[in-house]
């Protein structure tokens, strides 16, 4: 059964709470081999200048348009098992761990079908 802390940490963070509770995890690093995906919204600038210039509705239309395209993005990232690992305003870094044996190739075509899957 998956923990509530999924809900607000990636799953290898929630992991390592569980795995040492009471511990606080800040000195403790973790290292695994991903393949990092990289993702822009391609005209986001001119968009939020745009809806910038109608004020308070401009602003909450980009909310609700970023709110939308974000959610759809982490339901495909999570389909094709890769974690969000930061967002930066339209942008975020995704990663597909390397793990139980999967060879790296395979998590690297993953990792491309996710991303053309996004584009489209």
């Amino acid at each position: 059964m998956p923990s509530p802390l999924q809900s607000f940490f990636p799953y290898h963070v929630a992991r390592d709470l569980l795995e040492h509770p009471g511990e606080s995890p800040l000195s403790r690093e973790q290292r695994f081999d991903a393949v990092a995906l990289f993702a822009d919204v391609s005209g986001f600038t001119a968009l939020s200048e745009a809806l910038g210039v109608l004020g308070k509705g401009g602003t909450e239309e980009l909310t609700r348009i970023l709110n939308r395209y974000f959610g759809t993005m982490i339901g495909l990232i999570h389909a094709y098992g890769g974690i969000i690992g930061k967002f930066g305003g339209d942008s975020m870094t995704v990663l597909f761990p390397c793990e139980d044996g999967e060879p790296h190739a395979a998590i690297a075509h993953r990792a491309v079908q996710c991303a053309l899957e996004m584009q489209a």
